[in-house]
């Protein structure tokens, strides 16, 4: 009971960033692209597509009323417009993560409890069953190593497993990693870095001493374990790790890591920790303290002039909002960007920020208002939106 009331909590948390309790018809510009149909759909996850310019959003829809409801794949350019947009039948449930596999210029997309392949035309290919993704939403559970390995994470309740696939989905190698008795972990989030090696992240609780925090496990290109660590949160913030919601690295060869600290039932505050090449803390940031009732990090993309981009959803005093922010390698702020929901007409939940091969920055995520899929680009030097639409609804 105790698990699934803290469950409940922590869900509890993650939904009320999307409240709206009015629906306001928009007589102005807004800073992003809203996809608006008469049926539920979200997004979960988002990559550039082959094609420059132009980018692949993955998520789901109840169009045609249907349950439970099937794959969408949106085709859209950098200014909003939709190039392809795809309902698969035969995939029920959400698509969250996806990734590009350039061994055969097609897409993994995670679809539930199934990995599934695309061709670059985005035609369904072949889908293999794999038990027990863990919060499905997160879009960096599946990394690509080199070409033709790739690297997927379960926390599977007692213990942390690492399974290694080929470019067809055949599974090469698979490790369980275990902390002790009594130590149940649960969101996980792997990283590949550039020699190959893979770093994984588990929120783990230990039921016999009550801490709380982050297991981290860094594995060689073989999937051997060469460190493990557990950081225990709660003895820094006083509160349980909820999820851990992301992790990059930076060109210095430091880790960073995302997660969700749970300060009591519907409030809670996210945290950024910089860790070393051993997986030991550094620094930190966290919006606890800041004048935030509740935020959410959602997800991070790492720069290639250095550095990384946080998005957020921030419930402030007595208003919503969508942060994007971008942090140097030592965690100092070089941009803050609020967007408003009376900005933006609703804050955007869920979701995924990357960075573009023009430098820019790409979002997409789930608009309340409408209850549908919205799209941004920012301006990767100074956080300033790029696209603006002006809503017929």
């Amino acid at each position: 009971m105790e698990v699934i009331m803290r469950n409940l909590a922590i869900f509890s948390l993650l939904f009320l960033t999307s409240c709206v309790f009015n629906r306001v018809k928009h007589e102005r510009k807004i800073p992003l692209v809203v996809y608006h149909y008469e049926d539920s759909q979200e997004a979960y996850g988002i990559t550039e597509s082959y094609e420059r310019g132009k980018f692949i959003i993955s998520g789901w829809t109840l169009e045609g009323s249907v349950f439970p409801p099937h794959c969408l794949l949106m085709k859209v350019d950098r200014e909003g417009n939709i190039v392809e947009r795809r309902i698969y039948d035969e995939l029920e449930g959400h698509c969250g993560f996806i990734v590009k596999s350039p061994e055969d210029g097609g897409y993994f997309v995670e679809n539930g409890k199934y990995l599934v392949k695309l061709d670059g035309n985005l035609n369904h290919r072949w889908r293999q069953v794999f038990q027990s993704f863990t919060f499905l939403n997160i879009v960096d559970q599946f990394t690509r190593i080199d070409s033709g390995r790739y690297v997927y994470a379960l926390a599977k309740g007692t213990y942390v497993r690492a399974v290694m696939l080929d470019n067809q989905g055949n599974i090469l190698r698979t490790t369980d990693m275990r902390y002790r008795e009594g130590v149940l972990t649960f969101s996980s989030v792997v990283e590949a870095l550039e020699d190959g090696s893979i770093v994984i992240a588990a929120e783990y609780q230990d039921t016999i001493t009550d801490t709380s925090g982050i297991y981290i496990a860094k594995l060689n290109p073989r999937l051997d374990t060469v460190w493990t660590r557990v950081i225990d949160l709660r003895s820094i913030y006083g509160y349980p790790v909820a999820k851990v919601m992301f992790l990059t690295h930076l060109n210095d060869g430091s880790l960073i890591a995302g997660a969700l600290i749970l300060r009591r039932t519907m409030n809670g505050f996210g945290a950024i920790l910089k860790l070393d090449s051993l997986g030991n803390v550094i620094s930190e940031f966290n919006f606890d303290g800041d004048g935030d009732a509740i935020s959410i990090i959602n997800s991070a993309t790492r720069l290639s002039v250095g550095g990384f981009v946080v998005e957020a959803k921030i419930l402030g005093v007595g208003i919503f909002y969508t942060t994007f922010i971008r942090f140097d390698d030592n965690l100092n702020i070089v941009w803050r960007r609020d967007f408003t929901d009376r900005e933006v007409g609703s804050s955007i939940s869920y979701g995924q920020v990357i960075e573009t091969s023009d430098g820019d920055l790409a979002f997409t995520g789930y608009y309340p208002t409408t209850d549908d899929i919205a799209f941004m680009m920012l301006d990767r030097e100074t956080g300033e939106p790029l696209i603006w639409s002006t809503p017929d609804w």
